[in-house]
């Protein structure tokens, strides 16, 4: 049994946003909530949190305060940032605040409203707010792709300059669900707001130059309602190309098995700060992804014979306990052709260890089978001394 609330037990903002959970999927309930007015203390509660969601690379620094003005339908709202150390609590609390008006939102009444009053603040948070949780940037993306969906009112309140401005900003998220869920805002205001066109065209055209042609700008016109999933994601692939040291390896595994359960095939996304895996589904439709924090990989092992990395996790990872209670060992096996191994060596292996410190090995035997397969016949077998030293030798494909 609980225990009785005592004189000093408070209502806290995380304890309200739980009950608004149940209570705003009612739709009844959410129309009444925004009909009093309730959700403007919403609102109020997301902008008194931007202080206390940034990433914690930030922690115990502090950069001055920046001012951004959010245009509502009848008032005007203000709300000042400051970098600081990142808090769980509050993060997972702005989480829970999403999820709230995203429930709300199923209303249309409420649709119009919640979108008057977020939109800008939401798109401001994602352009600005480059320290925050790439979770939390995705959550406010993904809740603008829900409030503009078949709601033309609320789609006319985004500023083409920032959707411009988020086009630009696409290959620099570092995190390939932020970018898929930026994208789509993009599209959908490319694709309702004829007068923003010229302008994001521009955007991706300056960037295809990158690679000497205008394969960026066919690609985003390839892209369509009917086959949005698999399109933007060859888009967005060929967008992160253009930078010199892309931001996000997306690339596609034949296998993805943790202790003794196969996925099957699916895509593996290299972000800054995570790693994230995902199955393929058939169709236009998106499965949810796996994500694994940078600093919960042990390790990364290349066994370049087999086209396969190893990625033992630390034990503390307790949703993948909840999720696969009888898996002895915390590890993942990942697959993939030869081409695209020798770009996770080439490529994600050193940025890993250079600014992620995850520690880069290859067994010896795989080390000598690898380079005795890959050989020319007229040169003789090389050994390598070092078993716990990455291999950064660019060879042919294993045999």
């Amino acid at each position: 049994m609980d225990p009785a609330p005592s004189a000093t037990t408070t209502a806290t903002p995380a304890r309200v946003l739980r009950a608004l959970l149940d209570f705003t999927s009612n739709p009844s309930a959410a129309q009444v909530f925004v009909q009093r007015g309730l959700h403007h203390h919403l609102l109020e509660l997301f902008v008194s949190r931007l202080p206390l969601v940034s990433s914690s690379q930030q922690s115990g620094q502090r950069r001055h305060a920046t001012s951004t003005t959010a245009t509502a339908t009848s008032s005007t709202t203000s709300y000042t940032s400051a970098q600081v150390t990142a808090n769980a609590a509050d993060v997972a609390l702005v989480h829970d605040l999403f999820n709230v008006l995203e429930d709300m939102s199923e209303v249309p009444q409420a649709k119009n409203s919640i979108g008057s009053l977020f939109l800008v603040p939401l798109l401001d948070f994602v352009l600005h707010e480059r320290s925050a949780p790439a979770t939390l940037r995705c959550g406010a993306c993904s809740l603008i792709n829900v409030l503009i969906k078949n709601c033309n009112p609320n789609k006319l309140l985004l500023p083409i300059a920032s959707i411009v401005n988020l086009a630009n900003l696409l290959r620099e998220f570092g995190d390939y669900a932020l970018e898929a869920a930026a994208f789509e805002t993009v599209y959908r205001i490319y694709q309702s707001r004829p007068p923003a066109r010229p302008q994001i065209d521009a955007v991706f055209e300056s960037q295809s130059s990158a690679l000497g042609n205008n394969s960026v700008t066919v690609s985003f016109r390839a892209v369509s309602n009917s086959n949005f999933i698999p399109a933007s994601r060859t888009f967005l692939n060929l967008l992160n190309s253009t930078l010199p040291n892309p931001q996000v390896y997306s690339l596609e595994a034949l296998s993805i098995t943790y202790g003794q359960e196969e996925s099957g095939d699916g895509w593996v996304d290299f972000n800054t700060t995570s790693i994230a895996f995902r199955a393929h589904a058939p169709g236009n439709v998106d499965e949810e992804p796996i994500v694994l924090p940078i600093r919960s990989i042990r390790k990364l092992t290349l066994l370049p014979a087999d086209n396969v990395i190893l990625l033992p996790m630390n034990s503390a990872v307790p949703w993948l306990q909840q999720w696969y209670p009888r898996v002895a060992q915390a590890e993942f096996s990942i697959k993939f052709d030869a081409k695209d191994l020798e770009l996770v060596q080439n490529a994600v292996c050193p940025r890993l260890q250079a600014l992620r410190g995850v520690p880069v090995t290859m067994p010896l035997a795989a080390t000598r089978k690898y380079t005795e397969c890959s050989r020319s016949p007229s040169h003789s077998p090389t050994r390598h001394s070092d078993a716990t030293t990455a291999s950064t030798t660019t060879t042919n494909a294993p045999c």
